[in-house]
């Protein structure tokens, strides 16, 4: 598939420009016609072991796939991804597998990026292969103290070889927001290396924000408080329920 523009990021700026009619069934349309088709292509790809950069063409595929099913994004602040030199720790509330989908086409040009993600993830028969390829950090779930050592060693190491890397604090999805449900795995990694924070916040199903607060000083932090700095990216997405 052709792509023109791979790098959102280059400008500050993005809106979903073309007008797709809405799809009386959005989620059978985006899942049948589109997911399964770019999940099955990574998974060829990941087995042959070239899914590499590809991943950032696969993530545009599917953003353009929910576009064509009527979802409207626009994205502002993506400059400020620019702001900071090296790696940083990415902290999200995660409310779909979606968004995890769409974070590469936008942050993985300008930062690379790496997933701390459940294990479990990567013995899927379909996308486990694909989630491997991306080199994530794995933890259980099970025994917090096994996963912070895991985060950690594991990050630090990422860290040190030039990577971002995305955590999502919470135990399980959820639509709603609730940083006190967050654990303080991003936090620590942060300290330890001290790399700044960027959370990501979406504030409900459709709108997503992604805030930088460049004057958090990461030695001193103990909780994260959101909606505190007007740095960072701003994602609308409205239209069709995926």
């Amino acid at each position: 598939m052709k792509h023109s523009n791979i790098i959102l990021a280059e400008q500050d700026e993005y809106i979903t420009t073309n007008h797709y009619r809405r799809k009386i069934f959005p989620s059978l349309y985006f899942y049948f016609r589109h997911l399964l088709r770019i999940v099955y292509y990574c998974n060829r790809q990941a087995v042959k072991g070239i899914y590499d950069d590809k991943w950032i063409y696969s993530s545009l595929d599917i953003m353009r796939g929910l576009e064509k099913t009527g979802i409207k994004f626009h994205i502002t602040g993506m400059n400020n991804l620019k702001k900071v030199d090296g790696p940083v720790i990415f902290i999200s509330n995660h409310m779909s597998v979606l968004e995890t989908f769409i974070f590469p086409v936008i942050i993985h040009p300008i930062k690379r990026i790496v997933y701390v993600m459940k294990e479990e993830l990567v013995r899927f028969p379909l996308f486990g292969p694909v989630s491997a390829a991306r080199d994530p950090i794995l933890v259980s779930r099970k025994n917090p103290r096994e996963d912070l050592i895991a985060v950690l060693n594991q990050g630090s190491q990422k860290i040190a070889n030039g990577k971002s890397i995305i955590i999502f604090p919470q135990r399980t999805r959820s639509l709603y927001l609730n940083p006190s449900g967050f654990n303080t795995l991003g936090i620590k990694l942060a300290k330890r290396n001290n790399v700044p924070i960027i959370p990501i916040i979406f504030s409900n199903f459709f709108i997503f924000i992604i805030i930088k607060n460049l004057s958090l000083p990461v030695n001193n932090i103990s909780t994260l408080t959101f909606f505190k700095s007007n740095f960072g990216i701003v994602i609308h997405s409205f239209g069709s329920r995926y």
